[in-house]
């Protein structure tokens, strides 16, 4: 039987790269793929687009979307009001990449493999110029999920069980939605419920790198430097705080972390293991119990 896959696009502004994404989502090999499309209430030319591609296409659908105040809450809503659930597999897509036609045929084979309900992937950014760069995601450890995504949310793909599983949690615990990444939320809802989780060492994804992204990829020392600054700002200790009180209450919270089990990266895993140990479990210890 030939897989079938609902691709999730959430979209804004998007109509300069929309058509060689599109495109590259229907030449996908081996697999069926529907494709639906949830424009921003903002985004007149490229809902106009979209519109003309789902009465181009009869696996291509336009939903309409109001205004809101950020892309992860665009996806949240997306997969909230996914009323379709009989799909074999679901998958997350961004606006502006190129997916390799193999993508969903390797997803597939390893969600299969390993007897899991959620796969990322490494993947391959690309600039206007064309340079390439591959990014590793590392390999998964014990704890990361309580302080950063597996991967890119446009590399994601989970089956028809881990997909239904995270509608109903995200309906049943509404005051998630508001941490900001959706890829950390989702990523941190499938391990902390004992959902198998498959970080893919290979690429089948270009990553397009230019002024509009809503969220980037940088590399360089700068960048480091940048990214650490980002761990302690205000949006990233507050979803932090709000995962991890959420984690404490349902008995899944770390009590005893090594160093290097908290992120893939080893220089920020040792920055949030000094924050953790300096301010978070003085925190866990006296202020979450009552909630």
């Amino acid at each position: 039987m030939i897989p079938r896959f609902a691709i999730l696009l959430a979209g804004f502004d998007g109509h300069k790269y929309l058509y060689e994404q599109v495109f590259s989502l229907l030449n996908q090999k081996t697999v069926t793929v529907d494709i639906f499309i949830r424009v921003d209430g903002r985004s007149s030319i490229f809902r106009n687009m979209v519109i003309q591609l789902a009465s181009d296409y009869e696996n291509i659908h336009f939903i309409p979307g109001d205004v809101i105040s950020s892309s992860g809450m665009n996806f949240y809503k997306l997969i909230l009001g996914m009323n379709d659930t009989t799909f074999d597999y679901y998958a997350l897509c961004d606006q502006d990449d190129i997916w390799e036609d193999t993508k969903l045929q390797r997803a597939h084979s390893c969600l299969s493999d390993q007897s899991v309900s959620g796969y990322s992937s490494d993947f391959t950014t690309f600039n206007l110029k064309g340079a390439k760069k591959r990014h590793r995601n590392g390999q998964q450890c014990k704890f990361d999920h309580f302080f950063q995504s597996s991967g890119p949310g446009c590399t994601f793909v989970f089956d028809r069980t881990g997909f239904r599983f995270l509608q109903n949690y995200l309906t049943q615990n509404q005051e998630l939605l508001s941490v900001l990444a959706h890829d950390w939320l989702i990523y941190f809802i499938f391990r902390t419920n004992d959902l198998g989780w498959h970080i893919d060492p290979e690429s089948h994804l270009l990553y397009r790198q230019h002024a509009s992204n809503v969220a980037g990829v940088n590399s360089g020392f700068a960048a480091k430097i940048k990214r650490l600054k980002l761990l302690f700002n205000g949006w990233y200790i507050s979803d932090l705080t709000l995962l991890m009180s959420f984690a404490h209450r349902a008995g899944r919270a770390p009590r005893f972390l090594s160093p290097f089990q908290l992120r893939r990266s080893k220089t920020q895993s040792l920055f949030i293991w000094l924050y953790y140990w300096c301010f978070f479990r003085n925190y866990l210890e006296s202020g979450f119990d009552s909630k």
